[in-house]
């Protein structure tokens, strides 16, 4: 899943599987690296959750936190469609995500101005 735009410094990337639902009898299940700030290389340094994949519908969902203080959680929301272009058909997932921006006094994260950027899922190297 990529992140892009809206406030952030840099855009991320945070790989993630999805469980073989024949072989654990439940569907849907994304699983991310857990958040190790003990590590040199934090295999999830934003907190990226995805706690809503359905593959009957295509609506994808989570939320990541900016490690800066003060803590920023930005949600996100997404829809998995079937891009095809002259050349290619794949399926990918688009989105947004919604980020507050930096507090500044007198703000606080939950009246500074919200910002928008873009979500995606896909096979991204």
């Amino acid at each position: 899943v990529s992140f892009d735009y809206g406030g952030l410094a840099s855009s991320f990337n945070q790989g993630f599987v999805i469980r073989n639902p024949l072989a654990t009898g439940l569907t849907n299940i994304t699983v991310m690296p857990a958040f190790n700030a003990t590590l040199a290389t934090n295999p999830n340094p934003n907190r990226v959750t995805m706690p809503l994949l359905t593959a009957a519908t295509g609506h994808y969902s989570g939320s990541f936190t900016l490690p800066t203080l003060p803590a920023r959680i930005a949600p996100y929301y997404g829809l998995i469609v079937r891009d095809v272009t002259a050349t290619s058909d794949v399926v990918r997932g688009f989105g947004y995500f919604l980020l507050p921006s930096a507090p500044v006094a007198p703000q606080t994260v939950l009246t500074s101005p919200t910002l928008s950027g873009q979500v995606s899922l896909g096979d991204y190297e």
